[in-house]
């Protein structure tokens, strides 16, 4: 009776959030290299070409897939089914990020200040907790400038992201050759400064494709004449 009392009283023991993460990682890992660059590639592409015209889109498209990846590791730590648990996640957050397109934009902009934030002081061997903290600061800051400055901001989110997809479906299909794939995954997880500096010139050749796209697009639509209306209330 004290052992049933006892295991009756034990608290379920729930997975956090950080294990989500990386279980979520775990499984993204554990797709075939093929199948990986087949869907990361298409999207880089997208964020990185038209990330701006799209990204109302691609930001319902991106927390249907986290909401899928943390729905169904959510749904496996909690004894349910994995993919009722992967579909429920995509359409609570992929339904959501529509209407509210600009904070689901924000927080993405957050996400990856912060991140940014705390990979850099991370790698400066900060104090765990100041890392933390100045990572949630960064990322209050993030967010509050992609909701204010949205186009320069939209490009340069939306071509970073494209650029770190695009790079990752790359070294994800030169896996295909083990022998080749693997030197290459390996020197760039030995210099995580070299695939930084690459994913930086992908993603500036897709800000300024971006800019130039968008800027001709507003010249356009500010030489357009007036239509007739206009010009009777004028």
């Amino acid at each position: 009776m004290p052992a049933a009392g006892a295991a009756h009283a034990a608290p379920m023991d729930l997975p956090t959030f950080q294990s989500l993460l990386d279980s979520a990682w775990d499984q993204f890992y554990a797709i075939h290299p093929l199948e990986a660059g087949l869907l990361l590639a298409p999207l880089g592409l997208v964020f990185l070409l038209y990330g701006f015209r799209l990204y109302k889109w691609l930001v319902s498209v991106v927390f249907a897939f986290l909401g899928a990846a943390l729905g169904g590791v959510a749904a496996a730590g909690l004894g349910w089914n994995a993919m009722f648990g992967m579909i429920a996640g995509a359409l609570v957050l992929g339904l959501l990020a529509w209407p509210l397109h600009r904070a689901g934009w924000g927080l993405l902009g957050g996400g990856l200040f912060g991140g940014a934030a705390f990979l850099a002081l991370a790698a400066r061997a900060t104090d765990p907790v100041l890392a933390v903290v100045l990572a949630a600061v960064a990322s209050v800051g993030g967010f509050v400038l992609t909701i204010f400055l949205m186009r320069p901001l939209i490009i340069m989110v939306t071509a970073v992201i494209g650029a770190a997809a695009l790079v990752e479906a790359v070294l994800r299909l030169s896996l295909l050759a083990p022998s080749f794939g693997g030197r290459v995954v390996g020197m760039m997880e030995d210099r995580p400064a070299m695939l930084a500096i690459l994913v930086a010139i992908v993603a500036a050749t897709g800000f300024l494709l971006q800019w130039r796209d968008t800027s001709g697009a507003a010249r356009a639509a500010a030489k357009k004449p007036p239509s007739k209306g206009q010009e009777k209330d004028e």
